[in-house]
């Protein structure tokens, strides 16, 4: 049985034929490439199989977009422990099968130096991203996603720490279908690795996702938000803290809005400023249960606007 099967109501899960596609992610691919910097600062990307120093340059960003151009469907690339400056997003475009990975959120960091996404997946197709601290420099450039993903079924983000994006940790867009957010730290203690809209915010029609296991904390929109005709999306077992300081709008640790059959199950809000769940009055047929609110700060510990099929959630004081 898939996550989502285990956790799902029977209509939600019916005619999905493709999800065990998300079961061939993973590190069990070949390494294609290996990125590596060196003491005096020089990047370079090693082929996996012949040592061979395909790439090298002081320029982060090209080094690495160089090795991932020519990754062939169903490979990876391992970015080893480091510091590195990024002057342009990396780009992962019409892409099938593959893996970006770090070696470990407290060991591979990247740091934004450019006012685009720090990662991008567009046009492809099983991607995963794993394993990296990413620092989007918010105080610096307020316009870009720690990871972005759009038009890309099947893409998995996990273990990753990203603080201080100008907008948004992750943003499952445009018909990602069927991806998984899993055990990200999002945000983070101190105010300058806050995050500047929400901690993952699934829409643009990306139905069938799972957000699962993360910490969000510090956001100053929406912990999780699930939006724009992305149906039949799960958000289970997360911790959500701090989210909703801003006051402009309804900024809740969990927000749905403009989806159906989504499901909210096991999660842990505490500490937000606004609602902990707030199902607006686009959202329909949600299954909300077993989710618990510590918090003196919350307005309400759910609000729920329309068409809700509701299982009793845990308040506490």
């Amino acid at each position: 049985m898939t996550d989502f099967q285990a956790y799902s109501p029977s209509h939600v899960v019916s005619g999905i034929d493709d999800w065990n596609q998300l079961l061939d992610h993973g590190i069990e691919k070949p390494v294609r490439s290996i990125i590596r910097k060196k003491a005096d600062g020089t990047i370079e990307a090693i082929n996996g199989s012949t040592g061979k120093i395909e790439y090298s340059g002081t320029d982060a960003a090209t080094v690495i977009n160089s090795a991932i151009a020519v990754l062939t469907n169903g490979s990876r690339i391992l970015v080893k422990a480091g510091d590195y400056t990024l002057t342009a997003t990396l780009l992962v475009s019409s892409k099938q099968g593959i893996v970006l990975e770090g070696e470990g959120r407290h060991a591979t960091k990247l740091t934004a130096q450019h006012a685009d996404h720090v990662i991008k997946v567009t046009g492809s197709k099983n991607v995963t991203v794993q394993g990296f601290y990413i620092n989007g420099n918010r105080a610096t450039y307020s316009t870009l996603d720690g990871i972005h993903m759009g038009n890309s079924p099947f893409t998995v983000v996990q273990d990753c720490w990203i603080v201080a994006t100008g907008r948004d940790g992750v943003r499952v867009f445009n018909a990602s279908t069927y991806s998984k957010v899993l055990r990200n730290w999002i945000g983070g203690s101190q105010d300058s690795e806050k995050v500047g809209w929400d901690g993952v915010w699934v829409d643009g029609g990306s139905a069938f996702c799972i957000v699962a296991h993360n910490h969000v904390i510090k956001a100053l929109y929406v912990g999780i938000e699930l939006d724009g005709n992305s149906h039949h999306c799960i958000a289970s077992e997360n911790v959500v803290e701090y989210c909703g300081e801003d006051a402009s709008d309804v900024w809740p640790g969990i927000k749905l809005y403009g989806v159906s059959g989504a499901v909210v199950i096991g999660n842990v809000i505490k500490n937000c400023y606004q609602h902990g769940i707030y199902s607006g009055v686009s959202a329909q047929n949600m299954l909300i249960a077993s989710n618990t609110f510590n918090s003196a700060t919350l307005k309400a510990a759910m609000t729920i606007c329309f068409g809700l099929w509701h299982l009793p959630s845990m308040p506490r004081p």
